[in-house]
């Protein structure tokens, strides 16, 4: 209850923030554009595997086990997400990733559009 609260009170700070950080601002508009990007993806008739690493390490744990991943059936629709601003979308790029994207605040309504579409199978969440 108390986290919830906390990121709520968190979410509208940063929505105010947006508007007298122009650079923080940018970079909140190019990850709203990469998720709208994501959610265009054709997944139909796959089932998805949703993978989340935290930051630049996990990714790169994340991408050897993509490989294996699509070795052993390469139909399976991969959906990578990441938190860390440390990750670059350059990074995310990979042919064996199918679509990607910044995780958004931990607000069920932001997850709604994400889970509603892709429907994952499985979510393999990779920590350090």
């Amino acid at each position: 209850f108390i986290y919830t609260i906390f990121v709520y009170i968190i979410y509208y700070i940063v929505s105010i923030l947006l508007y007298f950080l122009p650079k923080f601002k940018a970079i909140q508009k190019q990850r709203r554009e990469i998720l709208k990007n994501a959610l265009l993806q054709n997944t139909k008739g796959k089932d998805v595997i949703w993978l989340h690493s935290a930051s630049v390490g996990e990714l790169d744990q994340s991408k050897a086990l993509i490989a294996v991943i699509k070795r052993k059936n390469p139909e399976i629709f991969i959906l990578q997400s990441v938190f860390s601003a440390s990750v670059t979308e350059k990074q995310l790029i990979d042919p064996l990733i199918d679509a990607y994207f910044y995780l958004p605040f931990d607000i069920p309504s932001l997850y709604k559009p994400i889970l509603k579409k892709f429907k994952p199978k499985k979510l393999i969440i990779l920590a350090w």
